[in-house]
């Protein structure tokens, strides 16, 4: 199963609608004029289609973006405003690499950044921690490779910093019904993109449990019931609360392997005779792969 990613389509064009800080030189003029780069995010649907997106799940409330040059911060874009053409930022030169920041301006601060000179490794170690409703923020970054003089299009995927648990249910001659979640161990921080080491949590990142409580029994399916940030994985656990054949049962599973962004972690819970147990399934959002954890 494939998610929908988002598209940042860029092109380059001669007038602008955005706000920026430049650090260094100011514009460097080249034959053609200013160079603005117009940015449009179009919604990839799934392999499946697009009835499989989950409503609100690719919404953009807010759009931010920064350049590195040399490695180096050397220009951020605020409160960026689309248009039928996208959104507009302007660049000194056709070179370096274009971040888009997605759902993060209460979250992080480009500026400071830009004045302390930050590097591409550290803006990649940026921690993001939980919102004001104690829950992960759904954020989305892209980046795009500038080089120009002679390119004036660029296309970069939308990737999410978050990690979707789904629930699963199949029941036998006895209906299965799942009350609650609870996931252990979740790190309450994530780092803005994967560094450069791989799957990692942010130092002093804190962690508790998570717990889900469902107000109506789930019997079938709950797309989306949980997001995480990525992390390394700490001794997480599920713990599910279910009632099967008139008796509540709490099934206890741990969670093998680190949690990586833009991924699909799939709880299923059945009932075999007199058995319950847990099957995890791991889905790319991208790739669509999949791995089985026996329970």
């Amino acid at each position: 199963m494939k998610i929908k990613t988002i598209v940042t389509s860029v092109a380059i064009s001669t007038s602008v609608i955005f706000s920026s800080c430049t650090k260094g030189d100011g514009p460097i003029d080249v034959p053609g004029g200013s160079k603005v780069a117009y940015v449009k995010t179009t919604p990839v649907s799934f392999a499946g289609g697009s009835s499989l997106d989950l409503e609100g799940e690719n919404e953009i409330k807010d759009m931010q973006a920064c350049l590195f040059q040399g490695g180096i911060m050397t220009q951020v874009y605020e409160d960026l405003t689309s248009t039928d053409a996208g959104y507009g930022l302007q660049v000194d030169r056709l070179e370096g690499r274009l971040y888009m920041l997605a759902n993060l301006s209460e979250k992080i601060d480009l500026n400071t950044m830009l004045i302390s000179s930050t590097s591409e490794e550290d803006f990649f170690k940026t921690a993001i921690d939980m919102g004001s409703d104690g829950k992960t923020v759904n954020f989305f970054t892209g980046v795009v490779e500038l080089s120009g003089p002679d390119t004036y299009s660029y296309t970069a995927g939308m990737e999410r910093g978050v990690a979707r648990f789904d629930l699963a249910v199949t029941s036998g001659s006895q209906p299965v019904k799942v009350k609650k979640i609870e996931v252990t161990n979740v790190a309450q921080k994530g780092y803005l993109r994967t560094p450069s080491e791989g799957v990692s949590t942010p130092e002093a990142a804190g962690s508790s449990s998570v717990t889900v409580e469902f107000d109506e029994p789930v019997t079938e399916a709950s797309k989306g019931f949980l997001y995480l940030y990525e992390q390394k994985n700490s001794g997480m656990q599920v713990i599910v609360t279910v009632e099967a054949a008139g008796q509540e049962k709490t099934l206890t599973k741990s969670i093998s392997g680190d949690i990586s962004r833009n991924t699909v972690y799939a709880i299923k819970v059945n009932k075999s005779n007199i058995d319950l147990y847990i099957n995890a399934n791991i889905e790319e959002w991208e790739s669509g792969a999949d791995t089985e954890i026996e329970a």
